[in-house]
């Protein structure tokens, strides 16, 4: 069985929202019933996984692919046929969608007399995904990006470069195509969702 690395022991906390709408998401979100399933299941799926962190109100497809470690918020939905490398954190009530691809930087291009398929980096920088986030459909993210918290990633973009909160980004290699908020807008709207405010960078 593999071993936790340090960088996966070190890897940050989810970044949550408020408790007012975890329990908006307890009403919303689901039947009794299913929770009550879903909360079964949870804990078997996080032995199986060996994740670190498996929040409440986590929904899935199958097959299903969460690497070794990771830390996944509360209502966070991953789906079918997935493929994520290295250890992620995924904040609160984000969805990423089915075929989603997270791809490791797994060779070393840069060792002067020794050929990259010889080369192999012993760390993997952790991919962070803040709350609130929308990975679409068949996007690619490279490992190591942080897609800030109320960002949105078009379906099939190929992500090469962290992202900034509520930026809505496409293409290949995606680019910012407008912000979901003005400044103010943000400010609000982290006042309104976010548990532990987030830095916020100008709109533009």
């Amino acid at each position: 069985m593999p071993r936790r690395t340090s960088e996966q022991s070190r890897l940050p906390e989810p970044m949550r929202v408020s408790d007012a709408l975890l329990e908006r998401a307890r009403r919303q979100v689901e039947p009794r019933w299913k929770r009550t399933v879903r909360s079964a299941l949870r804990p078997l799926i996080a032995r199986r996984y060996r994740v670190r962190e498996l929040g409440e109100g986590f929904q899935w497809g199958l097959p299903l692919d969460l690497p070794e470690g990771s830390r996944i918020g509360r209502y966070v939905y991953v789906g079918a046929h997935g493929v994520i490398r290295g250890p992620v954190v995924i904040g609160d009530f984000t969805m990423v969608s089915s075929h989603v691809k997270i791809f490791g930087n797994d060779h070393n291009p840069n060792v002067l007399g020794s050929p990259t398929r010889l080369e192999f980096n012993t760390t993997q920088p952790p991919t962070i995904i803040e709350a609130d986030c929308w990975i679409g459909q068949g996007a690619m993210l490279a490992a190591g990006v942080t897609i800030g918290a109320g960002a949105v990633v078009a379906a099939g973009s190929i992500v090469t470069r962290s992202v900034p909160p509520y930026a809505i980004v496409a293409g290949v290699p995606a680019r910012v195509l407008r912000f979901r908020f003005d400044r103010e807008g943000q400010v609000e709207h982290e006042r309104q969702v976010l548990h532990r405010p987030a830095l916020v960078p100008a709109a533009g």
